[in-house]
């Protein structure tokens, strides 16, 4: 009977050893799957908003959409360096630098019901200039796909 316990025992405490050892993997594991679930769900997410906001914005490639909302627009904002401005922008631009942008909404919020036409050379930094206008709450954004260097041929420059 003695020996029957003691087999118990060894094998409780074999179990228990194994347990000890298991568990705190699983456990890792669980927790890596689990980051792992987040980092994609926040990537996702990520994703999804802005692609929300990229559609918000409109994309303005031809010819006549461009004069059409030059034509239209309350503000026509150049997101370039005060250099390239100064070589050259479109009539009655407003110069807010890109780097500039988050410090100076306030300049530009009574135009957030307004139509805003955003340029910048090639449509780079207007395309983040305009997800920043979205994401701050301006309803009607539109960019200039090519910057102005695609438009120079049919945008008045001065």
């Amino acid at each position: 009977m003695k020996q029957l316990n003691n087999d118990k025992l060894k094998k409780t405490i074999l179990v228990l050893l194994l347990l000890s050892f298991t568990v705190p993997v699983f456990v890792k594991v669980a927790n890596g799957f689990s980051s792992k679930t987040n980092n994609e769900t926040a990537k996702r997410e990520i994703m999804e908003f802005n692609q929300n906001i990229g559609s918000k914005i409109k994309q303005l490639v031809s010819k006549e959409e461009i004069l059409e909302s030059l034509g239209s627009a309350d503000l026509i904002l150049d997101v370039r360096t005060p250099a390239e401005f100064a070589q050259g922008h479109i009539k009655g631009a407003k110069l807010i630098p890109i780097s500039e942008l988050q410090k100076k909404l306030d300049d530009i919020k009574k135009y957030k019901d307004s139509k805003v036409f955003v340029y910048c050379r090639s449509g780079n930094r207007s395309m983040v200039a305009s997800r920043i206008l979205v994401s701050e709450g301006f309803k009607d954004v539109e960019n200039l796909t090519d910057g102005i260097i695609g438009f120079k041929r049919f945008l008045s420059v001065n």
